[in-house]
């Protein structure tokens, strides 16, 4: 077993990211953190303790250079920031920083968050994914990518139209729809940080313990959550209109819609679901409170 001398994680304070740190800190694990400071105060102070905080952007490469002074270990995860009028090319340069990073600091072993569908691409973003990864494959000598299915954390944004009894999706009926927790991601990404022993380059899909259509979906909600469910199946251009709604800037409102309706292939059970929370336990532990 090795344990890492110094843990570098960026974006604490997104939900994958956040959990993370609560993972790494509760493990006793030496770690730093990047946070920009619009964010830190998001961060409670029981969890970072004596770690060192680095305050900039993650597009930095000077910030994240001076943050992986020390560190062997990266945890790469791109920050969802909806206020950016490019989304795809700020994450671009999210890669770009981490990459010079690595190389400025001789960081071995990577845990890049990227998600599924980053290897058959046909949407922007999902490309910004695949091209970081292939980066990263060439920088570091030991990486592991973890490609996560839809998050449940997604649903809670549709609390009022599940209210309502309606559960959009923008898949067919018969697409398989793989969902994680986030709490399950991070818990994968703390298996491959307690102990940094493997090596070689590795991609890694992480679901929930099983698939849903979106009928399944829907049938599951409404057993869950006491009240019927429907599913209803939103076009590129309501979804695109939702987003706009929310006052996301039509190029990042573009692309996530573009990512949001993009049918991806089933791969069938090559997901790693141990120990991972089901839909009908999120929806009674975490949607149902939210629910008038």
């Amino acid at each position: 077993m090795t344990i890492p001398e110094r843990i570098l994680l960026t974006a604490p304070t997104g939900p994958i990211g956040r959990r993370v740190l609560e993972l790494v800190s509760g493990a006793g694990l030496t770690f730093s953190i990047v946070v920009r400071s619009a964010s830190l105060g998001k961060i409670p102070t029981d969890l970072v303790g004596n770690a060192p905080v680095h305050i900039g952007e993650l597009h930095d490469s000077s910030v994240l250079i001076e943050a992986g002074v020390g560190a062997d270990v990266l945890v790469l995860i791109l920050p969802t920031d909806v206020s950016h009028p490019d989304l795809a090319a700020l994450w671009r340069s999210f890669g770009a920083a981490a990459i010079a990073s690595i190389r400025a600091n001789n960081i071995e072993h990577v845990v890049f968050i990227s998600s599924q569908g980053a290897d058959a691409g046909g949407a922007a973003l999902l490309n910004v994914f695949a091209d970081i990864e292939s980066d990263l494959f060439a920088a570091a000598p030991h990486v592991r990518i973890l490609r996560p299915g839809y998050l449940m954390e997604n649903l809670l944004m549709y609390t009022e139209l599940l209210a309502k009894g309606i559960l959009p999706t923008s898949t067919g009926d018969d697409t398989q729809l793989n969902m994680v927790t986030s709490d399950d991601v991070a818990a994968v990404a703390l298996s491959y940080l307690a102990n940094i022993s493997w090596t070689g380059h590795e991609a890694l899909a992480v679901y929930g313990p099983r698939s849903y259509t979106p009928l399944e979906a829907a049938a599951t909600l409404s057993a869950a959550l006491g009240r019927p469910i429907e599913r209803h199946r939103s076009t590129y251009d309501e979804v695109l209109a939702e987003f706009l709604s929310f006052g996301i800037p039509p190029a990042t409102a573009q692309a996530m819609a573009e990512m949001f309706t993009l049918t991806l292939s089933d791969p069938g059970d090559t997901g790693d679901r141990r120990r991972r929370t089901s839909l009908e336990a999120f929806a009674r532990e975490r949607l149902l409170p939210t629910l008038p």
